[in-house]
Protein backbone atom coordinates (compact mmCIF):
# COMPACT_ATOMS: atom_id res chain seq x y z
CA UNK A 1 0.00 0.00 0.00
CA UNK A 2 3.14 2.28 0.81
CA UNK A 3 4.61 1.95 -2.78
CA UNK A 4 2.99 3.96 -4.74
CA UNK A 5 4.04 6.82 -3.00
CA UNK A 6 7.40 6.12 -1.76
CA UNK A 7 8.86 8.98 -3.80
CA UNK A 8 7.03 11.44 -2.10
CA UNK A 9 7.42 10.25 1.43
CA UNK A 10 11.29 10.66 0.45
CA UNK A 11 10.72 14.03 -0.13
CA UNK A 12 8.69 14.71 3.25
CA UNK A 13 12.00 13.13 5.44
CA UNK A 14 10.93 9.32 5.67
CA UNK A 15 13.24 7.08 4.51
CA UNK A 16 13.35 3.39 4.14
CA UNK A 17 13.27 1.01 6.46
CA UNK A 18 9.99 2.05 8.09
CA UNK A 19 9.29 0.92 11.98
CA UNK A 20 5.16 0.67 11.78
CA UNK A 21 3.26 0.63 14.73
CA UNK A 22 -0.41 -0.17 13.94
CA UNK A 23 -3.90 -0.31 16.38
CA UNK A 24 -6.91 -1.48 14.94
CA UNK A 25 -10.42 -2.72 15.92
CA UNK A 26 -12.28 -5.02 14.13
CA UNK A 27 -16.44 -4.10 13.49
CA UNK A 28 -18.16 -5.96 11.32
CA UNK A 29 -17.26 -5.58 7.91
CA UNK A 30 -14.63 -2.53 8.44
CA UNK A 31 -11.26 -2.05 10.29
CA UNK A 32 -11.34 1.37 12.18
CA UNK A 33 -7.95 1.98 12.24
CA UNK A 34 -7.12 3.78 15.73
CA UNK A 35 -2.98 4.60 14.69
CA UNK A 36 -0.97 3.55 11.98
CA UNK A 37 2.14 5.24 12.37
CA UNK A 38 5.45 4.80 10.06
CA UNK A 39 8.73 6.57 11.15
CA UNK A 40 11.83 6.89 10.23
CA UNK A 41 15.17 9.32 10.55
CA UNK A 42 13.07 11.34 13.41
CA UNK A 43 9.94 11.64 10.95
CA UNK A 44 6.60 10.09 11.18
CA UNK A 45 3.17 10.00 9.37
CA UNK A 46 0.53 9.15 11.34
CA UNK A 47 -2.53 7.86 10.21
CA UNK A 48 -6.32 7.42 10.98
CA UNK A 49 -9.55 6.42 9.78
CA UNK A 50 -11.27 2.60 7.97
CA UNK A 51 -10.26 -0.28 5.78
CA UNK A 52 -13.17 -2.42 4.50
CA UNK A 53 -13.02 -5.83 4.76
CA UNK A 54 -15.27 -6.20 1.62
CA UNK A 55 -13.42 -5.41 -1.31
CA UNK A 56 -10.52 -3.57 0.08
CA UNK A 57 -11.56 0.35 0.59
CA UNK A 58 -9.18 2.63 2.51
CA UNK A 59 -10.22 5.80 3.74
CA UNK A 60 -7.30 7.12 5.95
CA UNK A 61 -5.99 10.37 7.01
CA UNK A 62 -3.18 11.80 8.96
CA UNK A 63 -0.37 14.36 8.86
CA UNK A 64 3.43 14.25 8.87
CA UNK A 65 5.45 14.81 11.94
CA UNK A 66 2.03 15.15 14.37
CA UNK A 67 1.44 18.63 12.65
CA UNK A 68 1.44 18.76 8.78
CA UNK A 69 2.06 18.22 5.22
CA UNK A 70 -1.41 16.54 5.74
CA UNK A 71 -1.74 12.90 4.18
CA UNK A 72 -4.67 11.12 2.61
CA UNK A 73 -4.94 7.92 1.66
CA UNK A 74 -8.30 6.78 -0.46
CA UNK A 75 -9.29 3.80 -2.80
CA UNK A 76 -8.60 0.02 -2.29
CA UNK A 77 -5.94 -1.50 -0.73
CA UNK A 78 -4.95 -2.59 -4.70
CA UNK A 79 -4.74 0.36 -5.97
CA UNK A 80 -4.33 3.51 -3.23
CA UNK A 81 -4.86 6.98 -4.07
CA UNK A 82 -2.10 9.03 -2.38
CA UNK A 83 -2.55 12.85 -1.33
CA UNK A 84 0.99 14.36 0.07
CA UNK A 85 0.12 18.42 0.54
CA UNK A 86 2.47 20.33 2.27
CA UNK A 87 6.45 21.45 2.24
CA UNK A 88 8.87 19.36 1.14
CA UNK A 89 12.08 19.06 3.35
CA UNK A 90 15.29 19.23 2.68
Amino acid sequence: MFQPVANRLHAIGLQEPFTLDLRFEAAGENLTIETLKLWSAGHSLNLTGSIGLLGGLVDLSGAVDGEGPFARVTGTIESPEWQVVGPTRK
